[in-house]
């Protein structure tokens, strides 16, 4: 601020003996500046208080926030997430809960310093498949309406500093970025174009890069270096690859000549290519990912032969997309309003809120049907079609209830009856958890439940013995099974047991266990075949399981399979699953006839079974050929030698 002082023509005029006086003049110039003072107070109070349209001051509890309380969770939209606003001693303030567009809408404005996060266990769908990142963004003062929370607001939120993710971005391709960028929707007027440019995708495919790297690396809060140095940075630099590769204008313009001719599609747009993009990038950090977890690193050939299988389905991955955008079914045009009203609406009701509402639950729906409920056999289009509706409707707003029997008769009365006479007494919180966590009895619904809910609901229930600990299933069975009479027959536990990822976790296939008396199968999507969801076919044996290549298994209580000998009980040449085989010469009738184990060592499959979650093969089976009892002496990649059937060839 520039304060009044005399100058030289104020010192001549006094030297002049101008008749004011310098005490005169000094008072005068006292008055001005105090004046001055006063109004950059006033000033800067009106500022503090909102005066620039973003900060406000809260009436209530004196906490600064800014003016707004809505946006949207994108990479691209996550839909049906519940978003928690937390205080810096991680409280909870408020929750709230993402649209099909990824929009949210908070009930009071946002808290300066905060943080918004996805709620652990309510991650919500992205591309058609639960997410699993837990995204976040700090609230400054500086933000306004829409307030986006994306991968990119994620990494600042842990720590990287907008210059450090900006190198970081431009040294994996993704060059010409703002500060701005980096919180700003990245879908923001792209959904309904029919034609783009590189430059108006490049934030997205820079927050799809960052959202592919925390997937791929199972960490929602890298450190600053994680990003931008090391093994890490190679990671996030095949991240950038892969998006760049499928997410560019001229993948878009290729994919909308392939259907220019297609019949059911009218008009194309730039969403839904965005969506199936996603869809297939989905695939390729699933490689990334199998790569990291068996070697520590990115496998770029895997990761190529990845790219080039995903970039082969964008077509038909986007006409999936564009069918569910416009409520087409596949196949044949099945009316998805008329399957639920012929299957579903004797029990449960849409948008009506409680515990039966279906309304924006089509995935869940759709995997519970698959995996068999209440007798109910549906087709795979009805199936389809039933959850393109059901994904349709939003959700009504979850009412706030205003004590435990209330929320007690909204969730739990259909299934366990009046609060009086209930089924279940005496149960605590803990067990109540337990159970949602579990999805005992189908209760995993209900995981939108806050600790504070639960615990009214726990609070209101009538005094009891509690009952059985059902999330403890060692209660009643063996660990594994190991006996000859039910609850606790052995079958072919022990096996499973042993496989990484299975172990004792009982809900990789009992994930729907409801305690009735029968063994109730139902799978983990991720363990769903490349032909349809993995199915329990009621007589011992089940079929479309990934482990086992998408074919029928053997009976689960007196089937056998030797891994080292038996491969095409899994493996079958030139099939549609994950695992077949047709690369080279194995097509050739003198190959095809004759038993895998005559070229491929199993002695160096030591890693046959990893993660039997992904497609890839475990073990590159290139690096299996040769040696041992083979008939083969050794492999390069391209040649055999020492062959004991013909001597050296290419392969």
């Amino acid at each position: 601020m520039d304060l009044f002082l005399p100058n030289t023509d104020e010192k001549q005029h006094q030297q002049a003996g101008a008749q004011t006086s310098w005490t005169e003049r000094r008072s005068d110039i006292y008055m001005r500046n105090l004046t001055l003072l006063v109004i950059l107070t006033l000033s800067l109070m009106l500022s503090a208080c909102g005066g620039d349209g973003s900060t406000v001051l809260s009436s209530d509890t004196g906490t600064p926030t800014i003016a707004a309380k809505s946006g949207v969770v994108v990479d691209p939209y996550i839909v049906n997430a519940v978003l928690e606003e937390a205080d810096s001693n991680g409280t909870v303030i408020q929750t709230a809960t993402t649209n099909s567009t990824g929009a949210y809408d908070f009930t009071t404005q946002l808290n300066i310093g905060s943080t918004l996060r996805l709620r652990a266990g309510n991650l919500g769908q992205h591309a058609g498949a639960p997410y699993t990142v837990v995204l976040r963004r700090t609230i400054s003062s500086g933000d306004t309406a829409p307030v986006v929370v994306s991968p990119l607001t994620t990494l600042l939120a842990d720590g990287t500093t907008p210059a450090e993710l900006l190198q970081a971005l431009n040294d994996a391709g993704l060059t010409g970025l703002t500060e701005a960028n980096l919180y700003s929707d990245p879908m923001a007027g792209l959904s309904n174009l029919t034609d783009a440019t590189d430059t108006q995708l490049k934030v997205l495919q820079a927050a799809m890069t960052v959202g592919s790297f925390l997937e791929a690396t199972t960490s929602s809060a890298p450190t600053t270096n994680a990003v931008v140095s090391g093994n890490d940075q190679l990671t996030f630099n095949a991240c950038a690859t892969a998006v760049l590769a499928m997410l560019n204008t001229s993948s878009f313009q290729q994919v909308a000549s392939d259907l220019a001719s297609d019949p059911t599609i009218a008009t194309l747009t730039l969403g839904d290519f965005i969506q199936a993009s996603a869809v297939q990038i989905k695939d390729v950090v699933s490689q990334i990912k199998t790569d990291l977890t068996s070697s520590g690193s990115v496998n770029m050939t895997n990761m190529d032969n990845a790219m080039q299988m995903a970039l082969a389905d964008l077509s038909v991955t986007t006409k999936d997309q564009y069918q569910q955008r416009v409520g087409q079914t596949p196949g044949n045009g099945i009316d998805g309003q008329m399957v639920f009203t012929n299957e579903c609406d004797v029990c449960h009701a849409l948008s009506g809120g409680g515990t039966m509402d279906l309304s924006g639950k089509g995935s869940l729906v759709e995997a519970k049907l698959a995996a068999g409920h209440n007798g109910k056999s549906l087709t795979a289009d009805e199936l389809s079609a039933l959850a393109i509706y059901l994904d349709g409707i939003t959700p009504p707003p979850t009412p706030t209830p205003v004590d435990g029997p209330t929320l007690y008769d909204n969730n739990c009365a259909s299934c366990h009856g009046a609060l009086a006479s209930t089924s279940k007494p005496g149960r605590t919180a803990t067990q109540i958890q337990n159970a949602i966590d579990g999805n005992v009895g189908g209760m995993g619904f209900l995981s939108s439940l806050t600790a504070a809910e639960v615990q009214a609901i726990a609070d209101a229930l009538p005094a009891g013995n509690g009952g059985p600990d059902y999330s403890d299933c060692t209660a009643c069975h063996g660990q594994p099974p190991n006996g000859t009479t039910f609850p606790n027959e052995a079958g072919a536990h022990l096996v499973h047991q042993a496989l990484p990822g299975v172990g004792t976790t009982c809900a990789v296939c009992h994930a729907t266990a409801a305690h009735n008396g029968n063994v109730d199968l139902a799978f983990p999507t991720d363990y769903d075949a490349k032909s349809g969801a993995a199915t329990d076919n009621l007589d011992g044996t089940c079929s479309s399981i990934i482990c086992h290549g998408g074919q029928t298994t053997p009976d689960w209580w007196t089937g056998t399979l030797n891994v080292d000998t038996q491969c095409t009980s899994c493996h079958q040449s030139g099939t549609s699953q994950y695992n077949s085989y047709n690369s080279g010469q194995h097509g050739r009738s003198e190959h095809r006839n004759r038993a895998c184990t005559v070229c491929h060592n199993t002695a160096k499959m030591a890693n046959h079974f990893g993660d039997l979650t992904t497609p890839g093969f475990e073990t590159d089976p290139a690096t299996t050929v040769g040696g041992g009892s083979t008939s083969v002496g050794s492999y390069d990649g391209t040649s055999c030698s020492n062959i004991a059937c013909h001597g050296s060839k290419r392969w």
